[in-house]
């Protein structure tokens, strides 16, 4: 007896070891985790690789957005959006990449701007922004959350003829009244089992993902009432709308209560034991399907209450590591103003002003910035009117879409030339700009790939249709006959170089008028060119200049 009593206590004092020991390394595990987001916040996000799932939201969002006041795949790609996103990208979560990801496409109205700005005024307070930011990391990064699916396509996760998961629970319950008949019921009830478990198993393997994806949905049920109770006081109206939004999607948890079983099987085996003999997770799984597809919307307003919260910190935390950033002055007539204005992915750059109220034709010599300059410029009234957040001493904008062509390519693959996609991207910017919306319109080096006296003329035609349009066009050209023929439609301002004994230099400074030097033979001469080579090329200009364009 005594025996068993000193076993009895021994147990009890390494069951009390054990959840001490427990509690201890949550703590400092939390502790741990909570000092290292300290640590991390205002530093330059250190992305080992980049996961394209992030996309997948957006690309499900436009299917389903009413208009086109969105940063179209090829403006994204021309400025280089993509660098841009990951160096602002310091979500703590997956539903958290996904949203700034899509904000980043799209321009938001001045009162929305405003509320983000009140709402970012709040994680001033680092312990209040901390325990946010410990909540968020709590649902974790994954390859896709595929809350996408959720939201619009929720008939992807359905099971084909799934009433006849129904028959075999029915047919597995026959077997208790055939109990009154003897063996018979017992051994119905396990043949009726095994043949549930190669179903349950065989449903498992093909649904896998998507038990992720539900899985993960619950997670941001579960963080976002702690984060809820994080904003009672500091956002009430904030923690209201979250609260609004669990609440309207209580019934879908309830439902899915018993598919952790089978998301997370390690976790619980018995109740996986239950539910691959019963197939209750596969009923339950069904159910929670149809869910989706009547409340798509309402997954939606939790995703981006959630999201908008991770995105929102992580543009704090990008304007703590650029240091020089401002938060732009939203006007109310077309035009874009700043001063000491930079391209935010460039290490030490050259800032210049930005005094653009009506159409600018740029001008300038090879590699004295014209492009670095231009996309500097549209970059920035990117993020000025998605994030609020601009690289500069100050800024001033009316926010509204941007649309550009520049880095245009020739397609082997699909038969087109450069001239062709040229026509194409351009076009792009002919058809945005019929619309009534305002936007800013980027065009680098304007119907390059033709002869100059159709570049010219084409250019001209169009650089004037779209002086009527309700647009604001900034366009970079080597052609100055384009500033000869468009007189004072267009503002001029030019880049140029500064010769001297020692060579070319670029100082990278805007400059007002017209660019009147060439340097494209003085930048071959630079770099050792043989010297017939310089001497042919000066002589081929002279012709030139004495024989009319082709």
């Amino acid at each position: 007896m005594d025996e068993i009593i000193l076993l009895g206590v021994v147990v009890f004092i390494l069951c009390v070891i054990t959840v001490v020991c427990c509690v201890v390394y949550t703590y400092f595990k939390k502790k741990k985790t909570r000092e290292w987001i300290r640590i991390n916040f205002g530093t330059t996000p250190d992305h080992h690789f980049k996961d394209k799932g992030v996309a997948d939201y957006w690309q499900a969002l436009i299917e389903h957005m009413d208009g086109d006041g969105y940063l179209d795949d090829l403006t994204w790609n021309d400025l280089g959006m993509e660098e841009v996103f990951y160096r602002i990208n310091c979500c703590q979560s997956t539903v958290g990449e996904e949203w700034l990801y899509a904000r980043l496409h799209q321009v938001q109205s001045p009162k929305e701007l405003r509320k983000w700005e009140k709402l970012a005024n709040i994680f001033a307070d680092e312990q209040l922004r901390l325990d946010m930011q410990v909540a968020l990391k709590g649902l974790d990064k994954t390859n896709n959350s595929g809350q996408w699916i959720l939201m619009f396509y929720p008939k992807m996760l359905s099971l084909p003829k799934s009433s006849k998961y129904k028959v075999q629970v029915a047919l597995l319950l026959l077997g208790i009244p055939l109990m009154c008949f003897g063996p018979i019921g017992i051994w119905w009830m396990i043949a009726c089992g095994i043949v549930n478990g190669f179903t349950y198993f065989n449903v498992v393997k093909k649904t896998e993902h998507h038990f992720e994806y539900i899985s993960y949905f619950f997670k941001i049920m579960k963080y976002g009432k702690k984060i809820k109770e994080l904003l009672k006081d500091k956002a009430p109206d904030y923690s209201r709308e979250l609260e609004q939004a669990l609440a309207a999607l209580n019934k879908v948890k309830e439902k899915g209560s018993f598919l952790v079983t089978m998301s997370n099987p390690k976790n619980d085996q018995m109740g996986m034991l239950v539910g691959m003999i019963t197939l209750i997770p596969i009923l339950q799984y069904c159910k929670v399907v149809h869910y989706f597809a009547c409340n798509g919307d309402k997954i939606k307003r939790l995703f981006d209450l959630v999201g908008e919260l991770d995105g929102m910190i992580a543009t704090l935390s990008y304007r703590a590591t650029i240091g020089n950033y401002c938060i732009p002055t939203l006007i109310d007539t077309q035009g874009l103003r700043g001063t000491n204005i930079y391209h935010p992915l460039i290490n030490d750059p050259i800032k210049n002003h930005v005094n653009i109220d009506k159409n600018l034709l740029l001008t300038g010599s090879n590699a004295s910035g014209k492009s670095t300059y231009i996309k500097a410029v549209a970059i920035n009234a990117i993020l000025g009117g998605t994030i609020h957040t601009c690289c500069g001493t100050s800024f001033e904008l009316l926010p509204a879409p941007v649309v550009t062509s520049m880095a245009v390519k020739d397609s082997v693959v699909n038969g087109e030339s450069y001239f062709i996609a040229e026509i194409k991207s351009v076009g792009r910017i002919i058809q945005y700009t019929s619309k009534t919306k305002p936007c800013y319109c980027f065009i680098d080096e304007i119907l390059k790939g033709t002869n100059t006296t159709e570049r010219v003329s084409a250019s001209v035609a169009i650089l004037e249709h779209l002086y009527y349009k309700n647009c604001i066009v900034i366009t970079a050209t080597h052609d100055t006959e384009l500033t000869e023929r468009l007189g004072s439609k267009y503002l001029n301002a030019h880049f140029s170089e500064i010769i001297s004994d020692e060579g070319i230099a670029f100082d990278f400074k805007l400059k007002e008028g017209i660019c009147r030097s060439r340097n494209a033979i003085r930048l071959l001469d630079y770099y050792g060119f043989p010297a017939e080579i310089i001497s042919s090329a000066y002589h081929q200009v002279s012709l030139l200049e004495k024989t009319p364009n082709i």
